[in-house]
């Protein structure tokens, strides 16, 4: 079943071209969304590690609590995200201790896991709503954590001032992933292989815009969305077309995940969104957030043993889980040895 959502009426245009908007370009005050919450932006800071290698941080809040962001584009971008922590919460002793060697210990033992240290870095910090000229300098250590590989990192300021904070880097793809897949898989009688793995494969291309979807910091779903401007389209003509190619999430979150990417799809000025659903849950997911049925020129073929056991050896066939992902699966899995 094809959905579109027209989404001509557009509210006040933005002063920023929002359809190259990334995560570098985030600014104090911008508002995006993360963990099924919206961020603002609070204020913008900026680190200089020498050899004209700098990264950027920022200090959201979602109204409940404060985080910050870290960036890093070393030709491949890398994302954290942390708190501050207080170093009596670590240790009653790890402050005197870096007061009095002026250095931390080669591990750190917090919230019953060792924490080892990896890397140590001087530079200089900058909060960009100063002076330019206004860098401070610093040194931080990181220690990485043998089980959970976060991020517990502790900075010096001065002799007497250090600060610590613990963070998680956000991959694009991980195994998280397949927490998502070995709960989702059970509400669907038909379903093609969803995992981290295949998910890498099917959708390597930088083109596509890959959403995951956390409540509380669990991971309970994902999307993949496209917009793509078009220039006398056959069916289309000119207009910039958002689809939904693909969605996987725990029972219960679908509506607020179709919600949040036909949200991202806007900021991206797509003037049209479709997407193609089989499923039960999915059709009424994209029936909730105002999208409605409509024709489509994509059809599911299978072989002859496959179609008789779709019509009569599954008895729910409205649980068959289908999505434009299914058309590329084949040539791409094929392309990369795995069928």
């Amino acid at each position: 079943m094809g959905f579109l959502k027209n989404l001509f009426s557009k509210e006040k245009e933005p002063s920023y071209d929002s359809t190259r908007i990334g995560i570098k370009d985030l600014k104090t005050g911008f508002i995006f969304d993360y963990d099924l919450s919206s961020w603002k932006v609070l204020n913008t800071y900026r680190y200089d590690w020498g050899n004209h290698f700098f990264t950027e941080e920022y200090k959201i809040s979602d109204g409940r609590q404060k985080l910050f962001l870290h960036v890093e584009d070393d030709d491949e971008l890398h994302l954290s995200l942390g708190k501050k922590t207080k170093l009596s919460d670590i240790s009653n002793t790890l402050s005197t201790e870096l007061i009095n060697n002026q250095k931390p210990p080669q591990e750190i033992t917090y919230q019953d896991e060792t924490f080892v240290l990896e890397e140590e870095s001087p530079g200089y910090f900058l909060d960009t709503s100063r002076e330019q000229s206004d860098w401070e300098e610093f040194i931080s250590w990181d220690f990485i954590g043998q089980k959970s590989q976060q991020i517990l990192t502790i900075e010096q300021w001065s002799k007497n001032e250090f600060e610590a904070s613990l963070s998680k880097e956000i991959k694009e793809f991980d195994k998280n992933l397949d927490f998502v897949w070995e709960n989702a898989k059970q509400h669907n009688s038909f379903i093609a292989v969803r995992n981290c793995e295949y998910l890498k494969i099917l959708y390597s291309d930088k083109r596509f815009i890959k959403l995951k979807f956390f409540d509380n910091n669990k991971i309970v779903g994902w999307s993949i969305s496209l917009c793509t401007k078009l220039d006398d389209h056959k069916y289309f003509g000119y207009m910039r077309l958002g689809s939904i190619v693909d969605c996987l999430s725990l029972k219960s979150y679908e509506k607020s995940i179709i919600y949040q990417t036909s949200k991202v799809l806007k900021y991206k000025e797509a003037d049209l969104i479709v997407s193609n659903q089989s499923h039960i849950f999915w059709k009424n997911a994209f029936k909730a957030n105002s999208f409605t049925r409509g024709p489509s020129n994509f059809i599911f073929a299978s072989s002859e043993t496959l179609s008789e056991k779709l019509t009569s050896g599954i008895k729910f066939k409205d649980k068959i889980h289908l999505t434009r992902g299914d058309v590329k699966r084949a040539g791409a899995l094929s392309q990369k040895g795995k069928i």
